[in-house]
């Protein structure tokens, strides 16, 4: 029962996202523009983020049936991220920066404190190509 409200919970926010979002314009229709950029911050990679839900752990999160802890990650968007930057192919590569420093610090939080490559992967909870940012709140 757990299990379904959580993966519930993270469709309710995935859903909230994309119905918050325009649909894309075909590629024809979009010019293309620059990624957001805001004030320098070392968990948003240079990107202000706007939390969807509050980071209110930073440390003794666990993952529940691969779920990340909503105390944790309640995910994170980029506000000025527009429609026309998010629909132009290759927006998520030129805005995608986390950095050793932010995943280290994701892996704290859970309680990971050695790992051998490739054992986990620190993962966005709303993707990029939806508007979400690199923000710890929403790796």
């Amino acid at each position: 029962m757990l299990h379904r409200k959580s993966c519930l919970s993270l469709v309710t926010i995935l859903l909230f996202v994309v119905l918050s979002l325009p649909a894309c314009a075909s590629p024809m229709d979009v010019t293309p523009s620059l990624p957001p950029t805001g004030g320098q911050t070392p968990s948003t990679g240079g990107q202000t983020p706007s939390k969807i839900g509050e980071h209110t752990k930073t440390s003794g999160c666990v993952s529940n049936n691969g779920l990340p802890d909503p105390a944790c990650t309640p995910g994170a968007i980029l506000p000025e991220a527009t429609k026309d930057q998010i629909c132009v192919s290759g927006y998520s590569s030129s805005v995608r920066n986390v950095p050793d420093s932010v995943k280290n610090a994701v892996y704290a939080e859970y309680g990971i404190t050695q790992h051998s490559p490739g054992q986990y992967e620190v993962d966005h909870l709303i993707s990029l190509e939806l508007g979400g940012s690199n923000d710890i709140a929403n790796l």
